[in-house]
């Protein structure tokens, strides 16, 4: 089995960003039933979401913020969070992270 070096994964939507790391989280929410002295009798998953975080160096021009969309895998992410560090001695770094439960559409946060 070979060995993978680097950042393999495609991140479409990300533009302006030099990208350095990315990773994937899964979380499943369960459903517990309980009997009547409180123990958990059965268990669950109902619904099963995927958290990404890219971090990487600003470009001139990136513009996502919280409530955009980006796409990966041929799937819409809504942005939860962009945050920005910058030093005095380094390079601007942005990281943001994205959400996308089950098949769910996203739609994009709108000012309307």
């Amino acid at each position: 089995m070979a060995v993978q070096f680097g950042v393999v994964s495609t991140v479409s939507g990300v533009s302006s960003m030099v990208v350095n790391s990315f990773s994937t989280t899964e979380n499943a929410e369960i459903a517990e039933a309980r009997d009547a002295q409180g123990k958990v009798t059965d268990m669950k998953a109902y619904s099963v979401s995927r958290t990404v975080s890219v971090k990487g160096l600003l470009e001139e021009g990136f513009a996502l913020k919280a409530g955009d969309l980006f796409a990966m895998n041929n799937q819409n992410y809504i942005i939860e969070s962009v945050s920005r560090n910058e030093t005095n001695n380094g390079y601007v770094e942005v990281e943001l992270t994205a959400k996308l439960s089950d098949s769910a559409t996203a739609s994009g946060y709108s000012e309307e």
